[in-house]
């Protein structure tokens, strides 16, 4: 066996490798569904070689600053030409007198380390950030652009509340509403991030795309978002207005303004828009020596009716909110009556309150990706899979993989049984997945997988999520049936009766969106002094939420393969090929135990050694049926055409489509099989796949012989399934001729100065291939410096372990001029640096 190993592209010299390199694959430990496992290569020792120093960047030479232990090393690792690790990480453990020792993980390892240490603020959720105001929250009910919606329901806020101005009862108080995000946009956002995609039928459900998941705490209404309109300092003074006259008053705004929110010409502010204003007022004025700041507001309609009035105090920087109208009138002045030994001021200031600032990007950076990763699988039951080649994961329901289509039948790979188990460690007769609560010694929204074995512990806790369980639906309701409290902020009573609203923090819920059947509402904000009416709008549900649901949807098959568990330690024969397109997607068959199994770990392949797997029974009689495998039972060929070296077979079978079918092609053994011993060339070998009942293949063969043809299905060993043979046909006038095999390596192993005469440097390039006689090299050296010029060369040599010799310019006898060499033939290239 030829076994390679590349770290960073560069070709590891090893010794003894066939004992070096123990492999254990796995993707999620059955026994462990808090988290997911990664597939690993451990303790490989790597002789330190002069080659192998220099892949190191002289790592553990005095005087070395390699930074390779501190940064991700990429590796590949070929048994043949089976691809056993494709992009591995390389993990450099340490250094010894002789070697140094690796570990190699791959499989999810690189999803991992992407989002390791990193928050869903990292990931870059701003387009959920927007500015709360009446507008937005209900823009986002129907929104099919944002990303974010205002479910209605008990935050445990002020819900209700009477309008001052108009003593109209508001139903739905968005001070006291929290916006929450898709959580398919935040799915999408962590793989965008990672530079992934990924795949699986969970996604497309309404399960997963109407799914929220809370802001984490009250949006803050301290100091709003605000468009300044003007700001200035009052002075003394008399005015008419077209319809109010006031003598000697405080004139707030002395000097005119015109802005697209109002304007103040015609002695009084107006306003030119709908929207929240706030007036405030800062400073003092006096009046024989007694220090006062009051201002006095009234806001009259377009018809010119009082809507409200009031006082605000500049010497605590009071202020007010008023909702306004277009061709509303705001008229201030002092309660006061003031004549000419008025001394000081007060500054007022007008302003459009946009609203207040909610800002996802800020907020979530608590939260790890990694534990948001964790919820969604465990949520909907999951295991991922990556793509060996691809930055791809598929993420399957243990119900997929155990209802998947393609079985494995591992029976002949079968060595023998280690030993079995009935007890899961991590397990209990009852195991809980439970939710965070606002209160201690609550579960109601927990659920328990039983495992019917008196001999494990009574319980445990198999997963703790992040996610805040709401209330328990028992409260008097707020809108719709749903009874749930989703806490954001505790009531305390004070004395007076009044109720104080402490805000909470740092509470994540999961929740869904319903929409609301029922009479029109009238929504608004108390801070910001507007409402309006609604009759469409979302409210919240919790269907399928409860821990008790979840596993009734996601979890059932793994309670059924838990309640008689059977673990099995089993050694097999794993050749690489079994390795290197294994996934974990499929069960496997093994005659001799006469089951289908899940396989749980892999653990420690060697090539050429005895493999022992641990192998988890299915039990099927829960929850479904056992996969139905049917072999088929022949394959026929029914007719045969010649034209030229060309051949066309028509044969019948009921295999089914795209089962692999092989063709042979031997000289005439006038009915004797096997055929006589030829030369290789003078048979035919191909692969064809059926595609129904009657099929056919054309195929060319070689010139100058008598053939027979045989199909064969070798799919369900024990028994080959041979076609019934044809007679010879003379191929003797066709001129056929063999394409040429491609080459499938060539790896450039080592570079060495042969001499350096004069300005000429000559260089041996050592290198190994499967390339063909009289395939043409072509190399190409660079050197680093600019004014050195490039060499290309051509090259007909043939040794699959060969090399090539070129003069490289050597200007100025200079020997430390680097050179980036590259060798290509047959499409493949190589490259390696000579210093």
């Amino acid at each position: 066996m030829n076994e390679r190993l590349y770290i960073n592209d560069i070709l590891i010299e090893l010794e003894n490798s066939s004992t070096q390199f123990s492999r254990t694959l796995q993707v999620n430990d059955l026994a462990m569904l808090s988290n997911r496992q990664t597939n690993f290569t451990k303790n490989i020792k790597i002789p330190k070689t002069p080659n192998n120093i220099m892949a190191m960047d002289f790592l553990n030479v005095v005087g070395n600053s390699s930074n390779k232990p501190y940064q991700k090393n990429n590796v590949k690792y070929f048994i043949d030409n089976n691809c056993i690790i494709y992009n591995g990480w390389a993990v450099i453990n340490q250094s010894t007198e002789n070697s140094y020792e690796i570990t190699v993980y791959d499989g999810n390892i690189d999803f991992f380390k992407t989002i390791e240490n990193k928050t869903i603020t990292d990931v870059d959720v701003s387009e959920l950030d927007h500015i709360k105001n009446i507008d937005n929250v209900v823009d986002s009910f129907t929104s099919t652009t944002k990303n974010y919606k205002y479910i209605i329901t008990d935050y445990n806020g002020k819900n209700t509340y009477t309008d001052s101005g108009t003593t109209t009862t508001i139903d739905i108080n968005i001070d006291y509403q929290i916006p929450s995000a898709k959580v398919s946009y935040i799915w999408d956002r962590v793989f965008s991030f990672t530079n992934f995609t990924y795949s699986g039928s969970v996604f497309s459900g309404d399960s997963f795309t109407n799914l929220y998941m809370t802001y984490p705490k009250p949006v803050p209404t301290d100091e709003p978002i605000v468009t300044p309109i003007s700001s200035q300092a009052s002075s003394i003074g008399s005015n008419t207005t077209d319809w109010f006259t006031f003598s000697f008053f405080l004139k707030c705004f002395p000097e005119p303004f015109d802005t697209p929110e109002a304007d103040n010409a015609n002695g009084y502010i107006r306003i030119k828009q709908n929207g929240s204003f706030r007036l405030k007022a800062e400073g003092n004025y006096y009046l024989n020596s007694q220090p006062n700041g009051s201002v006095r507001y009234y806001l009259f309609s377009e018809s010119n009716v009082l809507k409200t009035w009031g006082v605000i105090n500049g010497q605590a920087n009071e202020s007010v909110i008023l909702g306004c109208a277009v061709n509303d009138k705001l008229l201030l002045d002092s309660p006061l009556y003031f004549d000419n030994s008025y001394m000081g001021s007060v500054t007022t200031s007008l302003d459009l309150i946009i609203g207040y600032e909610t800002n996802f990007n800020e907020a979530l950076i608590d939260f790890q990706v990694k534990d948001f990763v964790n919820e969604i699988m465990q949520r909907f039951g999951l295991t991922m899979f990556k793509d060996k080649y691809e930055n791809h994961i598929e993420f399957l329901t243990l119900d997929e993989i155990l209802q998947g289509e393609n079985q494995l039948d591992w029976s002949d790979k079968f060595q023998g049984t280690y030993n079995e188990k009935y007890i899961l460690n991590n397990y209990g007769q009852k195991n809980f997945l439970k939710y965070r609560y606002n209160e201690e010694n609550q579960k109601f929204n927990d659920g328990f997988i039983l495992v019917n074995n008196v001999n494990l512990k009574d319980e445990t806790t198999i997963i703790e999520s992040k996610i805040y369980s709401p209330d328990d639906g028992k409260g008097i309701g707020f809108i719709g049936d749903d009874k749930r409290v989703y806490k954001f902020w505790n009531k305390e009573i004070k004395d007076d009766n009044t109720v104080k609203y402490k805000e909470l923090t740092g509470r994540y819920y999961f929740l869904r969106s319903e929409d609301y059947v029922g009479s029109s509402m009238k929504i608004g904000s108390e801070k910001l002094n507007v409402f309006q009416t609604i009759s469409n709008f979302p409210i919240a549900n919790y269907d399928r939420l409860s821990f008790k649901e979840i596993i009734y949807d996601y979890y059932l098959p793994i309670e059924s393969i838990l309640d008689n568990a059977k673990v099995l330690l089993v050694d097999f024969y794993l050749k690489p090929s079994d390795i290197e397109n294994f996934d974990f997607k499929k069960l496997i068959y093994v005659k001799q135990l006469g089951s289908y199994y899940l396989v749980n770990k892999i653990s420690n392949f060697t090539n050429g050694k005895i493999t022992r797997c641990e192998l988890i029974e299915v039990d099927y009689q829960k929850r479904i049926d056992a996969p139905e495998v049917i072999p088929p039972s022949g394959i026929t060929i029914t007719s045969i055409s010649i034209s030229g070296c060309s051949v066309t077979l028509e044969y019948t079978t009921d295999a089914e489509s795209t089962t692999p079918i092989t063709i042979y092609g031997f000289p005439n053994s006038f009915g004797t099989i096997p055929p006589p011993i030829l030369e290789p060339q003078y048979y035919y070998n191909g692969t064809t796949y059926a595609t129904g009942y009657t099929n056919t293949v054309t195929f060319d063969v070689m010139a100058g012989n008598y053939y027979q043809f045989q199909l064969s299905i070798a799919e369900f060993p024990p028994t080959t399934i041979y076609s019934n043979i044809v007679s010879g046909e003379n191929f003797g006038s066709c001129t056929y001729v063999p394409p040429a095999p491609i080459a499938t390596y060539f790896i450039i192993t080592s570079l060495q100065t042969i001499s350096v005469i004069g300005n000429t440097r000559k260089v041996r390039v050592n290198y190994i291939s499967d390339r063909t006689e009289n395939e043409v090299i072509n190399l190409s050296a660079t050197a680093s410096l600019s004014f050195v010029y490039p060499v290309t060369q051509t090259y007909y040599l043939t040794p699959s372990n060969g090399f090539v010799e070129v003069d490289l310019p050597n200007k100025f006898f200079d020997t430390t001029i680097p050179w980036s060499i590259q060798l290509s033939s047959q499409g493949l290239t190589s490259n390696s640096m000579l210093s």
